[in-house]
């Protein structure tokens, strides 16, 4: 109950939802608890110096703006786009939050759960194997950055790794989910006790992975609506309709330029995976892609403007259909 009681506290600092300002959280642990992995003066530098800063930092970015109201998360959705200062602040705020909250003692630990070994063996086969996967994305990640484990759209754990403050919530994020196990690779965070040697401390960390924390997260994913969320928040069919809706026939020699930018936007479109499943989707998105490519070479080969006009708004109707139908999943 005691555990039960200050883990709440703990999430409830770290992601409460419009409760400004943010704050920092506990460690769930004493600062010497976490060694010989982590020695107590750098668990001390890295939540009370690191973190704090970027909470510090993250309070005075959102006061009186738009973004001053939402929570942590959807930070993530609205802000990593728009707002360098949020996104490396908000993203390192999370990005401590969940490391702090899956790290304890070895004696403190659990096992996976039936449920997350059983997703383990679907993506990677073994558990050895989705630690190699772990540790090549951890120290192939150039300078700063994070190694992650996270929940896919389609509810399958990937790994991958992402630069600075960066999270796979983020739109931009070339692989998208959400993390259930973040592992901070800046030298801040390992420099005292390992100096460079990164792998050391990759081994290191990993025995300080709590499995019983991590299983809970993934299993309250099946009530969460955050990968449905990243699922509408099509980063790839969003550049298609904002390309589409700015495009208009009074520049001829601009609309093709226009009608060259979107047919490479559609060609992304085209290679990224379906997290909507349902088949209208599927169908409208082909019918698009199909549209903007004929639409691209009738510019290039001047097609009347009455033609090309007449195109054009097909496609803005077409793009803005399939947008709404997605936002209705």
């Amino acid at each position: 109950m005691k555990s039960f009681i200050a883990a709440f506290f703990f999430l409830f600092a770290a992601f409460s939802v419009a409760a400004q300002p943010f704050v920092l959280p506990t460690l769930p642990f004493k600062y010497d608890q976490y060694a010989p992995q982590i020695d107590a003066k750098t668990m001390e530098i890295h939540l009370t110096k690191h973190h704090q800063a970027y909470v510090n930092n993250l309070n005075k970015a959102i006061v009186g703006t738009s973004f001053e109201k939402l929570s942590l998360e959807d930070l993530m959705f609205e802000a990593s786009e728009t707002n360098t200062v949020i996104r490396n602040n908000a993203g390192g705020h999370y990005n401590h939050s969940l490391f702090w909250e899956i790290l304890a003692p070895t004696a403190n630990q659990g096992t996976p759960s039936p449920l997350l070994q059983a997703a383990i063996v679907s993506s990677f086969g073994t558990m050895d194997s989705l630690k190699k996967l772990v540790f090549q994305a951890a120290s192939s990640r150039f300078g700063s950055g994070w190694a992650w484990i996270f929940v896919n759209g389609n509810g399958k754990l990937e790994v991958c790794s992402t630069p600075n403050q960066d999270n796979p919530l983020m739109s931009f994020c070339e692989k998208r989910g959400v993390p259930i196990v973040g592992i901070d690779v800046w030298e801040h965070a390992y420099y005292l006790n390992y100096q460079n040697k990164r792998q050391d401390y990759l081994n290191a960390v990993w025995t300080l992975l709590d499995w019983k924390v991590i299983s809970e997260k993934f299993g309250n994913l099946k009530n969460s609506d955050l990968n449905l969320k990243i699922a509408k928040d099509w980063v790839e069919l969003r550049k298609v309709r904002q390309q589409v809706l700015q495009m208009n026939m009074e520049d001829v020699e601009r609309l093709k330029s226009d009608a060259l930018q979107l047919s490479v936007l559609v060609e992304k479109l085209q290679k990224t995976p379906l997290l909507l499943t349902q088949p209208e989707i599927a169908e409208k998105r082909s019918a698009l892609i199909a549209h903007c490519l004929v639409f691209q070479k009738f510019s290039v080969e001047n097609k009347k403007p009455k033609i090309l006009t007449i195109h054009l708004e097909a496609i803005k109707k077409e793009v803005e259909d399939l947008w709404l139908l997605c936002q209705k999943r």
